[in-house]
């Protein structure tokens, strides 16, 4: 995944005609497909269940929205996909060293803290 959303990154800095050919939405639909089958969509999973089901919609707005225009007004789409693939290494990294392998435990061990 961080090597599709690097490429992305990068088709915003080449030129319009270059970017429309078969390798920017080649790499897209590439990036959906790790997206979706791996842990992408769990963080937003996690942050829905913070707020009650009434303003569930209204807390996630209030939450990314000002932080993703603000992002994106100054420098542009890439420069924001590049803050999002190094968050992505670094993420990746922290998971590999610091998440422990589920293979040697049991749900009923995770369940007892």
């Amino acid at each position: 995944m961080f090597f599709t959303l690097l490429a992305i990154s990068f088709f915003f800095r080449i030129d319009i005609n270059i970017r429309l050919g078969l390798v920017a939405p080649f790499s897209i639909v590439v990036f959906v497909f790790f997206y979706g089958i791996g842990a992408g969509p769990v963080p937003f999973t996690f942050s829905a269940e913070v707020f009650p089901l009434a303003f569930r919609g209204l807390g996630l707005l209030v939450l990314f929205v000002p932080i993703l225009t603000d992002a994106l007004q100054p420098h542009g789409h890439s420069n924001l996909l590049f803050l999002f693939t190094g968050l992505n290494a670094i993420a990746f990294v922290l998971v590999f060293f610091l998440v422990s392998n589920g293979s040697v435990s049991y749900f009923q061990s995770l369940t007892e803290y």
